[in-house]
């Protein structure tokens, strides 16, 4: 493990500039590729049988896919990997997010708005099973998971949603103190808020972003690479951690909450 530590705080660093549909994903895999130390490229090599970090940050978004029907890119084998792992980890769909409010700061492991489920306990989770400190799942299933939720936790709609007072449905008013929005509905990272008349603020930062940036990965690369030389984190899974943890409660300053347009909200959760 100690090997894959360099790695885990580059790949933390890297995804800070991307938000995170299929494209997202695959750039952060593939920069952190193109950064491996010799020694960190070889422990991934020995759990993954390759290097490919960019093919394995989808595989959590293509497990989902499988266990609601929906269409995927899995193989017939891969299709019965991921419903076995459907079937043990039948919670993985909430390890991608955590719903912290507008204006919320500070995130707490066990909070109002966090769950053992949550997209930071999730990246804990993935990273003890690498460390030897749980078998929850296999190492290989750890290392596609770490990537892809440490990819997940930087795009700002994964870590904070809008709440909302819905007295009058035809005009909800968002709940701007965080001390108030508990056990009122909200919009699920965005995606029940529409940044024009189609397109969900939530698809805009997953989706639109990235794909309006796909032709200048090498100028990416560069900056990524910049942003790695100068950061100072230490290279240890106590500081992985940490910043996951600060990176969710950091969301609510990069979001561009622009939307026009609100869907209906769910209903409060229990």
């Amino acid at each position: 493990m100690k090997r894959l530590l360099p790695f885990l705080c580059l790949l933390l660093l890297i995804s800070k500039a991307f938000p995170w549909g299929a494209q997202g994903h695959q750039a952060v895999g593939e920069v952190a590729r193109q950064l491996l130390t010799p020694a960190a490229k070889a422990a991934i090599e020995k759990i993954l049988g390759n290097d490919d970090l960019g093919s394995c940050g989808t595989w959590l978004d293509e497990v989902r896919a499988v266990a609601r029907n929906h269409t995927n890119h899995l193989t017939a084998d891969e299709k019965t990997e991921a419903r076995a792992f459907n079937k043990a980890q039948p919670k993985n769909a909430e390890w991608h997010y955590v719903n912290l409010p507008v204006g919320y700061t500070i995130y707490a492991p066990d909070g109002a708005f966090s769950s053992p489920d949550d997209v930071v306990h999730a990246i804990g989770t993935a990273v003890d099973v690498l460390e030897g400190k749980s078998n929850r799942y296999t190492k290989i299933q750890a290392l596609r998971v770490l990537v892809h939720l440490v990819g997940d936790v930087h795009q700002p709609l994964h870590t904070i949603s809008g709440y909302f007072d819905c007295k009058d449905p035809t005009q909800p008013k968002l709940i701007s103190n965080p001390a108030l929005a508990l056990n009122f509905p909200h919009d699920r990272g965005g995606n029940q808020l529409f940044y024009t008349k189609t397109l969900e603020l939530h698809a805009l930062w997953d989706t639109k972003l990235p794909n309006r940036n796909r032709h200048s990965s090498r100028s990416s690369s560069r900056l990524f690479e910049a942003f790695y030389k100068e950061d100072k984190f230490a290279a240890n899974a106590k500081s992985a951690r940490r910043v996951a943890l600060n990176t969710a409660s950091q969301g609510h300053n990069n979001t561009g909450r622009e939307a026009t347009m609100v869907k209906r909200l769910p209903p409060p959760r229990s």
